[in-house]
């Protein structure tokens, strides 16, 4: 397996797992959730995932507004990320933030999913 498609697997594990730990702390209200790595942290990792996603595009020479699948998982992503910035947000009711948490879970099963089957339908798969 090429090394960038190894870490941009590593970077969505990474993602995931982060965004369900920051929930779980959410849920508890947890004072972890002010630390400036978990703030930090997340934002690094994103731009490595971003940035391995790009390479790879380019190395097989596909692009979202040629590729069905890929067009739809990119729209996909910038809900993704723009629940997260509700769900991280303090200043949004914290019922909303967990129910968006739960959301975006989904979401993010979503985008694996078009990921793993090359669909914007992998249902239909």
């Amino acid at each position: 397996m090429d090394i960038a498609k190894e870490i941009h697997l590593f970077c969505a594990v990474v993602t995931f797992l982060g965004f369900v730990g920051r929930g779980i702390l959410i849920m508890r209200r947890s004072a972890l959730m002010r630390q400036r790595w978990l703030k930090i942290v997340p934002h690094v990792n994103d731009t490595m995932l971003f940035a391995t996603a790009i390479y790879l595009a380019v190395q097989l020479n596909i692009a979202p507004w040629d590729t069905l699948w890929l067009g739809v998982k990119v729209l996909v992503v910038l809900l993704y990320i723009g629940l997260g910035m509700i769900v991280m947000r303090p200043s949004f009711s914290f019922n909303t933030r967990i129910t968006l948490w739960f959301v975006e879970l989904i979401v993010f099963g979503y985008i694996v999913s078009i990921a793993l089957t090359k669909s914007p339908m992998p249902w239909m798969v």
